[in-house]
C-alpha cells in the first residue's frame, strides 16, 4: 500500500546495526530512467487462479494431486498446481506469463514426478523460438527452471504436446509434435540437469513411419518405449509404435486404417495392463467417426477393437485421453463429447471389451463440468480423479472425483480464473472529486467479464464496485467518467441484450448500478462502444461506437442525458466519402463547443482521420486524413487531448518512418497538422503508443503518455514530451519482472497531488497492476546517525521517521531534503541510544 516512499531502517541487536533499503530501482546505465513505476495494486497477486485444465492429474508420492491448466485469467498462459485429493489446499506452484515468454507457455503435457522427487514437464509454446520448453519444478522450493528451449529445424524438435517419461538410465524422454528433418516431430532425450539433449529420431510422412505424436510415451515392462502418433502410417491417420531408449529399433506395431470400423487419429497415449498388453484410444474412426478403444501385444500382435463409440443411449464419443486401469482390473476413461448434453462422459470397460458402462454424463453449466480431454488417476483410497476443461461456476473447468462404481461423484475444485478478482485493466484511471481513483478491468470479476473498482491514491481501501455478468455488459474497455451529479458513467464493449454493449451508471460506493442503454448492433444504432465518454458543457453525455466492419457497421456518434433518456445517434459512419470509419476513441470538446475525435480508418481500409462535429451532429468535417505521406502516422485508435496551448494532441498506433507510431498535434481551427515525434522502438525509445492511451498534460505543462512496447525489455514505456515538440524523454521502462506489471494499454492520470498514475494490463502476477510514477531513489542509514538519500538532482523529499511500523499514523516529519549532485544528507542525533528507528522519504512533486 506504500506508493511514493523510499524506506530505510536502523536496528540495534547484539551490538550489530542492520539497515534495510527499499524501492531501489535500476536499469542499464546508458538507458537509466529518472522515474520508476511503483506498484499501488497488483491484480490477482494472491489469487490461486487457473482455467481450462487439460492434462491428466498425477498422484504424487506425498498423496497430493498435481496438474496443469492451459489458461489462468488475465494474460497468464497456464499454471502448475497441486491440491489434496478432496480438493483442499489448492495452490499455484508456477504461473506461465505473457511477459516472460522464454519460460514457456501452454503446458499441454502431464507432469512427471521423477526418481529425484522433482517434477518435470513440457510446454507446447514459449521459449525464445516459441517452440516450447522442457522444465523442472523443484519440490518444496517450487523453483522453476527451463532445461531446454526447442528451436525446431532439422536437428532439433518443436512443440511437445505430451509429457515426459523417465528412462532406466535416469534421463528424461519425450516426443514433439513438430520439428525434425521432416517437421513431423521427434523422439528426444535429456538429462535431468538439462545437459545431453539429443533428438534420437525424427518422424516423417513415410508409410512405414509415425508422424506428429501428441501423447506421453509409455515405458513398458520390457524397458522399451511405446507411443501413438496422431498421423503417419500407411493411411496417414495414426500409428502405434515402439522404440528403444537409444532411438534404435523403431517399429510400427499398428497402422490405423479407419476402414471397417477401425479407429483413426489417436490423441491419447498407451497404458500397459496387468496382462502385459497395450491399451489405447483413438479420437476418431470406428462407428460414425466417434472413436474407438483397442488393445494389442507389445510385439504388435493380437490387435483387437474393444469398443466403437456411438450415439446410442446417450453414449460418449471422441476419447482424447489415455485409459486407466484400476485395482479391479477394469479400464476407465473419458470422452470429450457425447452423453446427455454432448458434454462428455466417464466410462468403464473390461479388458475383453465387455461391461461397458457410462458412470457419468457431464451436464456442463455452472453446476457440473464439460469436455474432458484427460485421463483419470486413482488415489490410495480408491477414488478416481479427473478434470473437465469447461463448466463450473465461471465456466473455467473443474476437477472431480468419484468411486470406481460411479457413486460419490463430486466436484473437488472449481477453477475460477481470477476467483472474482479484477484482472487486466485496459483503460486509464480517473480521480473522483473525492480524491479516490476509479477504473475498470477488461477481465476478472465473478464471471471474468470485467469489473469496476476503486482504490485510494496510496493503494489502500481497494474495492470491486461491480462485476459484469453479461446481460449488464462485459469488457468495459471505455472506463468510466464522473458526471456532474456524482455518478460514475461508463460503457461496456460487449454484453447486453444484443451482445453489442451497454451504457451504465452507478454510485461511487458501487450501489445503484443501472444499465441505461443496450446497443442494438444495427447500423442505425451502433455497437461496441470502446471510447471514453464525454460530459459536455451542455450537460449531455457524448460517445462513440466502433462498429464491426464484418457487418457493414462502421460506427456512430451518439448522445444522451445522464439519466439515460433522450438517446440520439448524431452520425452514422458509412465507410465512404472520406469521413472515416470506426471511431475507437472518445471525444473532446474544443473551442466554440465543437466536438473533436478520430477514426481508426478512413474508408474501411485506410489509415484514419481527425474530425470535427457540432454537438447536434451538424457541421461534420474531416481535418486530417492519415497515411498520405510515408512519414505520417496511421491508425489513431485513441482520441485527442486539448492542451493549454490550444492545440489538439494525439498518437497513432503505427506509422511513421519505422512503423512504431507517432505523436502529432493539430490546431482545432485549421488543418495545421504536425508530427512531433516518430517512435523508433528498440531499447532507447518506445513503440506502438497504446491503443487506449492518449496524452495527458502535467502540471509542468509537458505531455505524458505510454507505449505498449519498446524500451529495454520491449514491454512498454512511460514518456514525456514538451508541447512544442523536441526529444521524447523515456521516464521508465517496464520490464515485466516487477510488481508494477508491463505493457500499459490504458493511459495515464495526473491527480490533484501532482503524481502520475497508470495501469498495466499484463505482468506482475499475470493480470496487470496499478502504478504511480516516482523518482528513482535510494535511502540508506549510515551508523551512527547519518541518513543518505541518493537520486536525481533537484528532486524534493520529506524525510519522516517512526519507531513502530504497526502504527500507520506514527510517522513524523524530520526535514525537507533536496537532492543536489545526486545526494541529500541528514544527521539524526536522536538515532543514538535507541534500539530501532525507521525512515522513509516521501517524494514531493
Amino acid at each position: 500500500m506504500v506508493r511514493n516512499f523510499v524506506h530505510a531502517s536502523r536496528r540495534r541487536s547484539a551490538s550489530q546495526f542492520l539497515w534495510f533499503v527499499g524501492l531501489v530501482f535500476a536499469v542499464a546505465p546508458l538507458l537509466r530512467a529518472q522515474f520508476s513505476a511503483l506498484p499501488l495494486r497488483v491484480f490477482s497477486e494472491n489469487v490461486q487462479m487457473g482455467a481450462e485444465p487439460r492434462t491428466t492429474l498425477v498422484l504424487g508420492r506425498d498423496g497430493m494431486l498435481y496438474g496443469a491448466t492451459l489458461l489462468a485469467g488475465g494474460t497468464l498462459k497456464g499454471t502448475l498446481f497441486r491440491m489434496r485429493t478432496d480438493g483442499g489446499d489448492y495452490r499455484i506452484l508456477h504461473r506461465f506469463t505473457s511477459t516472460e515468454p522464454d519460460l514457456g507457455s501452454s503446458p499441454y503435457g502431464r507432469l512427471l514426478e521423477a526418481g529425484d522427487g522433482h517434477f518435470y514437464g513440457t510446454t507446447y509454446e514459449g521459449g525464445p523460438a516459441n517452440r516450447g520448453v522442457i522444465y523442472r519444478l523443484e519440490r518444496g522450493t517450487w523453483v522453476f527452471t527451463v532445461l531446454h528451449a526447442f528451436t525446431g529445424g532439422t536437428n532439433d524438435a518443436a512443440k511437445p504436446y505430451g509429457g515426459l517419461v523417465e528412462g532406466s538410465d535416469g534421463a528424461l524422454y519425450g516426443t514433439t509434435f513438430l520439428g525434425g528433418a521432416s517437421n513431423r516431430g521427434s523422439f528426444f532425450r535429456i538429462r535431468k540437469d538439462g545437459t545431453g539433449f539429443a533428438a534420437l529420431k525424427h518422424f516423417s510422412d513415410a508409410p512405414g513411419d509415425a508422424s506428429q505424436p501428441t501423447s506421453t510415451l509409455l515405458k513398458g515392462s520390457d524397458g522399451r518405449f511405446y507411443g501413438t502418433s496422431y498421423l503417419g502410417g500407411a493411411s496417414s491417420i495414426g500409428t502405434v509404435f515402439r522404440i528403444q531408449e537409444d532411438g534404435s529399433g523403431f517399429t510400427l506395431l499398428q497402422s490405423f486404417t479407419g476402414q471397417g470400423g477401425d479407429g483413426s487419429y489417436p490423441f491419447g497415449g498407451l497404458i500397459e495392463g496387468v496382462d502385459g498388453l497395450l491399451y489405447g484410444t483413438t479420437s476418431a474412426g470406428g462407428q460414425s467417426q466417434f472413436g474407438t478403444l483397442f488393445k494389442l501385444g507389445k510385439d504388435g500382435s493380437g490387435y483387437t477393437l474393444l469398443h466403437r463409440f456411438n450415439t446410442l443411449e446417450a453414449g460418449g464419443h471422441q476419447p482424447y485421453g489415455e485409459l486407466f486401469q484400476a485395482r479391479s482390473g477394469l479400464l476407465y476413461g473419458t470422452t470429450a463429447f457425447g452423453g446427455t448434453n454432448d458434454q462428455g462422459t466417464v466410462f468403464q470397460i473390461a479388458t475383453n471389451g465387455t461391461s461397458y458402462i457410462i458412470h457419468r454424463r457431464f451436464q456442463g453449466g455452472l453446476a457440473d463440468g464439460a469436455v474432458s480431454y484427460a485421463g483419470l488417476a486413482q488415489d490410495a483410497d480408491g477414488w478416481l480423479h479427473g478434470v473437465a476443461v469447461t463448466g463450473g461456476s465461471v465456466d473455467s473447468g473443474l476437477a472431480f472425483r468419484m468411486r470406481p462404481d460411479g457413486s460419490g461423484y463430486s466436484i473437488s475444485h472449481q477453477f475460477a480464473g481470477t476467483e472474482g478478482e479484477a484482472a487486466s485493466p485496459y483503460t486509464a484511471l480517473i480521480e473522483g472529486r473525492d480524491g479516490i481513483l476509479y477504473g475498470t478491468t477488461f477481465q476478472g470479476g465473478h464471471t471474468n467479464l470485467g469489473t469496476i473498482f476503486r482504490v485510494n491514491r496510496d493503494g489502500g481501501d481497494y474495492r470491486i464496485l461491480h462485476s459484469f455478468s453479461g446481460p449488464d455488459g462485459s469488457q468495459p474497455y471505455a472506463g468510466v467518467i464522473e458526471t456532474r451529479d456524482g455518478f460514475l458513467f461508463g460503457a461496456a464493449g460487449g454484453g447486453g441484450q444484443r451482445n453489442a454493449g451497454t451504457l451504465f451508471r452507478l454510485h461511487k460506493d458501487g450501489s445503484g448500478f443501472a444499465v441505461l442503454k443496450h446497443f442494438e448492433g444495427t447500423v442505425q444504432d451502433g455497437m461496441i462502444p470502446f471510447g471514453r465518454l464525454l460530459e459536455a458543457d451542455d450537460g449531455m453525455i457524448y460517445g462513440t461506437t466502433s462498429g464491426d466492419v464484418g457487418t457493414a457497421n462502421y460506427g456512430t456518434l451518439f448522445r444522451l442525458r445522464p439519466d439515460g433518456s433522450a438517446y440520439q445517434v448524431l452520425r452514422t459512419f458509412s465507410g465512404t466519402g472520406g469521413g472515416g470509419t470506426q471511431p475507437f476513441g472518445g471525444l473532446v470538446q474544443g473551442p466554440g463547443g465543437w466536438l473533436y475525435g478520430t477514426t481508426a480508418y478512413r474508408d474501411a481500409t485506410n489509415n484514419g482521420t481527425i474530425f470535427r462535429v457540432g454537438k447536434d451532429g451538424s457541421g461534420f468535417s474531416t481535418l486530417h486524413a492519415f497515411g498520405d505521406r510515408p512519414e505520417d502516422g496511421t491508425f489513431p485508435f485513441h482520441g485527442l487531448t486539448l492542451a493549454s496551448d490550444g492545440f489538439l494532441y494525439g498518437t497513432t498506433f503505427s506509422g511513421g518512418l519505422t512503423q512504431h507510431g507517432t505523436i502529432f498535434r493539430i490546431r482545432p481551427s485549421s488543418d495545421n497538422y504536425e508530427v512531433l515525434h516518430r517512435f523508433r522502438g528498440g531499447p532507447v525509445d518506445g513503440s506502438l503508443p497504446s491503443a487506449n492511451a492518449g496524452l495527458v498534460e502535467g502540471k509542468d505543462g509537458a505531455l505524458y503518455g505510454v507505449t505498449y512496447s519498446g524500451g529495454v525489455s520491449n514491454l512498454g514505456t512511460v514518456y514525456r514530451l514538451a508541447k512544442g515538440g523536441g526529444p521524447v524523454s523515456i521516464l521508465t521502462h517496464f520490464t515485466g519482472n516487477t510488481r508494477a506489471g508491463a505493457q500499459p494499454y490504458g493511459g495515464l492520470t495526473i491527480a490533484r497531488d501532482g503524481l502520475i498514475y497508470g495501469t498495466t494490463h499484463s505482468g506482475a502476477a499475470g493480470c496487470g497492476a496499478l502504478f504511480v510514477l516516482g523518482p528513482e531513489a535510494t535511502l540508506a542509514f549510515s551508523p551512527p546517525s547519518n541518513v543518505r538519500l541518493l537520486g536525481p538532482n533537484g528532486r524534493r523529499f520529506s524525510l519522516q521517521t517512526s519507531e513502530d511500523l504497526s502504527n500507520p499514523n506514527g510517522w513524523r516529519s524530520l526535514s525537507e531534503l533536496t537532492i543536489i549532485e545526486g545526494v541529500a544528507l541528514y544527521s539524526d542525533p536522536a538515532a543514538n541510544g535507541i534500539s530501532q528507528r525507521f525512515y522513509r522519504a516521501v517524494w514531493k512533486p
